[in-house]
């Protein structure tokens, strides 16, 4: 592994995977011999059906891709042991590996998860640091075993969280940093000491809902401006506006003592929404059966 290239093989489907396959990519000492992402998915509103963009940048590069519906196809499984990995990679694919997979690699497949681990194991860590307004937050790579992100730790890297950072600009950030740190594990693989979780201190997440992006009166500003940041790719924010959904995909607020909670008022250019504890302002929002649009063209059209 010292003067030969390293090996692997990619597994992984969204824009926060494809950082790091472009990343490894370009990495002169690294061979990417093959990519496994999801099966090609309906999406928009026409339900079209597309490749992930890892599918894409693949199939650009002329890198074979794999598309398994099902872990454990025997034609699947013996495809990936002919590739002969030292490495499998694993960044946000979608799917659990099954221990025939995770042990096939010569030594190791390795994760890059979107949290300083122990801390939200599961499906949605960026997503929870914003919804719980963490001011720090990271990446940790790891080598997956068969728990839901317990195996032991390689490299950490931790950045700030920001204010007005919302998933899309937090989801950026951590992609590259985790980037780089993935191209560091693997080379340095070797002189890395496996750092054991402490499963007393771990934290989880779950599948994000739709239903969670309802805006809650009941709750500070701050909690439900958390929630804006937090979902802004999928669910959206939403609330009840004139007997339609209003979904709020960027906002500012103002923690004040005196508003009335629910109360929506309308100037020229602008729109405040009152919690217990402070004003909403929205900034670019959607009503249902509308196109988004930013808040003086929703504002002029809606008074």
């Amino acid at each position: 592994m010292k003067n030969d290239k390293i090996n692997i093989v990619f597994f992984g489907t969204p824009e926060f995977a494809l950082t790091s396959l472009e990343n490894l990519y370009f990495d002169e000492k690294i061979n990417i011999s093959a990519v496994v992402t999801k099966p090609d998915a309906l999406r928009g509103r026409k339900k079209i059906l597309t490749e992930s963009v890892v599918a894409a940048f693949a199939k650009s590069k002329n890198i074979p891709t794999l598309k398994p519906e099902k872990m454990k196809d025997e034609n699947f499984l013996s495809e990936l042991k002919s590739y002969k990995a030292d490495f499998f990679v694993v960044v946000a694919y979608g799917k659990i590996l099954p221990r025939q997979i995770l042990d096939m690699p010569k030594y190791a497949t390795i994760n890059l998860h979107g949290s300083l681990l122990p801390e939200y194991r599961g499906a949605a860590p960026i997503q929870f640091a914003l919804l719980n307004g963490d001011t720090e937050t990271g990446v940790t790579t790891m080598i997956l075993d068969d728990g839901m992100d317990t195996g032991d730790m390689l490299l950490k890297e931790e950045i700030s969280v920001d204010i007005d950072d919302d998933y899309f600009s937090l989801s950026e950030k951590l992609a590259n940093i985790g980037a780089n740190l993935l191209n560091n594990t693997l080379k340095n693989f070797e002189n890395i000491v496996p750092e054991k979780q402490n499963n007393e201190k771990a934290t989880y997440t779950r599948i994000i809902e739709k239903k969670d992006g309802e805006l809650d009166f009941n709750k500070s500003i701050l909690e439900n401006y958390n929630k804006i940041r937090a979902l802004s790719m999928w669910p959206v924010a939403y609330m009840d506006f004139r007997g339609k959904t209003l979904k709020i995909f960027e906002a500012d607020f103002e923690e004040k003592s005196n508003t009335v909670l629910g109360e929506i008022k309308m100037s020229k250019n602008t729109m405040e929404i009152g919690f217990k504890d402070g004003i909403l302002i929205p900034k670019i929002v959607q009503l249902q059966g509308k196109k988004k649009m930013n808040i003086s063209d929703f504002v002029n059209g809606n008074r």
